[in-house]
C-alpha cells in the first residue's frame, strides 16, 4: 500500500471514519469487543506502522493488558486491512497513518533532508511516529536535535521511546531539577497527585521527582469543599476579586463544566474571557481567564482556581467503563492525574482547588 496523493486527514471519531470502521469490524472474529479492536488498532497497528500481517505478527504489545495468541493476530489482521482498504478507496487518512506516509517518503534517498537542526518542545505528548518523522527531517549529526519533555505532564496516551524512532539520547540527556515558576508548596502538591504512578523518561526507562525543587516559596493550595455549586461559585467569585482578573485563571476538566462556571460567575458580576483552542491570552484584554485543563497547558498565571474537582472522578470512571483492558484503564487514570498536575503547576503564586459533593480528594 503506497501513500495517497494529498488525502484529507480525518480525525477520530469523525463520522466518515466511524462508518468505515463499523463496516470493517463487522467481519471481526468472535470474542473481541469493538473497544478492544480500536485500542489494538491505535496502540499497536498504527503506533508501529504495521502495513502487513508480518509487521503485525512481530509488533510489540507492551502496555496492552489483554494477551492474545499469534492465531488471534492472524484473525484480526484482515479487519485492519479491510479498514485501510476502505479508507484508501475513499481517499481518507487517519492522522497516524498520514504521519507514517510522510516519514516513509522522507526516508527515501530521493528526498534530501530539508533541515539541519530542530528544537522540539512538549515531547511527552508526541508519538513515536511523530519522532520518526522528525528524525527523517533532520539528519543525525552534532547538535541536531534539542528535545524537551516531561512525562509528568503527559496528557495524551502517547508513550514514546525515542530510540525506537532512531533518536539516541543515552549519554546525551540531562534532567532539569529546579523549578523557577511554581512555589515549592504548590510544586509539592502537584507531585503528590502523581504519587505511585509510573512515569517514563521518554526512552523506555522510569523517571522520578527525586531532587526536584522550587526556588520560590508561597502558600499551600487552598482546598475548599462546599455543600453546593452555588456556594462554590460564591467562593470562586470572592477569590477572583482578591487579585488581578487578567492574571487569574479558572480551570475545569471539561468545556461543559466551564460553561456552568462561566454563567455562574457572570451572574455574580465577574467579567470573564474564555481561552479557546485557537485563541492566545492577550493580557491587554480584561477579565478572569477561563480554560479547560487541556487548554491551559503551556500557559502561566499569578493565580489559578481549579473548580469542580468532583468531576475528575466521574471522568476516570467513564474512561474505565469504555475499555475492557486494565492497562488502558490505568493509563487513563494516570493521564487524568497528569492533567491535574499541569493545572496546578500553571500557578506562579496561589492556587485554590474547589469542589462540591462527594469528590475524591487528590490534592493535599
Amino acid at each position: 500500500m503506497g501513500p495517497l496523493l494529498h488525502p484529507p486527514v480525518v480525525y477520530w471519531p469523525d463520522r466518515r471514519l466511524l462508518v468505515r470502521w463499523e463496516e470493517a469490524v463487522a467481519g471481526a472474529p468472535a470474542g473481541f469487543t469493538s473497544t478492544f479492536l480500536r485500542e489494538e488498532w491505535e496502540q499497536v497497528v498504527q503506533a508501529q506502522g504495521c502495513t502487513s500481517f508480518e509487521d503485525y505478527r512481530g509488533a510489540s504489545r507492551r502496555g496492552r493488558g489483554q494477551a492474545i495468541r499469534r492465531s488471534d493476530r492472524r484473525q484480526l489482521w484482515p479487519v485492519y486491512q479491510r479498514y485501510r482498504d476502505l479508507l484508501d478507496r475513499d481517499g481518507l487518512r487517519e492522522r497516524q497513518d498520514a504521519l507514517w506516509d510522510a516519514a516513509r517518503l522522507l526516508e527515501t534517498p530521493l528526498v534530501p533532508p530539508p533541515y539541519r537542526a530542530a528544537v522540539v518542545d512538549e515531547a511527552q505528548d508526541m508519538s513515536t511516529v511523530a519522532f520518526r518523522l522528525i528524525r527523517a527531517l533532520i539528519p543525525a549529526g552534532e547538535d541536531d536535535l534539542f528535545i524537551v519533555g516531561d512525562g509528568h505532564q503527559r496528557i495524551y496516551r502517547r508513550k514514546v521511546v525515542l530510540s525506537q524512532a532512531g533518536i539516541q539520547i543515552v549519554g546525551r540527556s540531562r534532567k532539569l531539577r529546579v523549578n523557577y515558576r511554581t512555589p515549592e508548596e504548590i510544586r509539592r502538591a502537584a507531585v503528590g497527585v502523581l504519587e505511585g504512578c509510573a512515569i517514563d523518561d521518554l526512552d523506555g526507562g522510569v523517571d522520578d521527582a527525586k531532587g526536584y525543587v522550587s526556588l520560590l516559596r508561597g502558600g499551600a493550595p487552598i482546598l475548599l469543599k462546599v455543600a453546593s455549586f452555588a456556594e462554590e461559585a460564591d467562593a470562586l467569585a470572592a477569590f477572583a476579586q482578591e487579585g488581578d482578573l487578567s492574571r487569574t485563571c479558572l480551570v475545569c476538566r471539561s468545556g461543559r463544566l466551564l460553561d456552568a462556571y462561566e454563567a455562574a460567575l457572570s451572574q455574580r458580576g465577574i467579567e470573564t474571557l474564555r481561552l479557546s483552542r485557537d485563541q492566545g491570552d492577550d493580557r491587554s484584554r480584561p477579565g478572569l481567564r477561563l480554560a479547560t485543563m487541556h487548554r491551559v497547558k503551556g500557559l502561566e498565571f499569578d493565580r489559578v482556581m481549579i473548580a469542580g474537582l468532583y468531576d475528575w472522578q466521574s471522568t476516570v470512571e467513564h474512561i474505565a467503563s469504555e475499555t475492557d483492558d486494565a492497562a488502558i484503564r490505568a493509563a487513563g487514570e494516570v493521564g487524568e492525574r497528569a492533567l491535574l498536575y499541569v493545572a496546578l503547576t500553571r500557578a506562579r503564586r496561589e492556587v485554590m482547588v474547589s469542589w462540591s459533593g462527594e469528590g475524591r480528594r487528590l490534592v493535599e
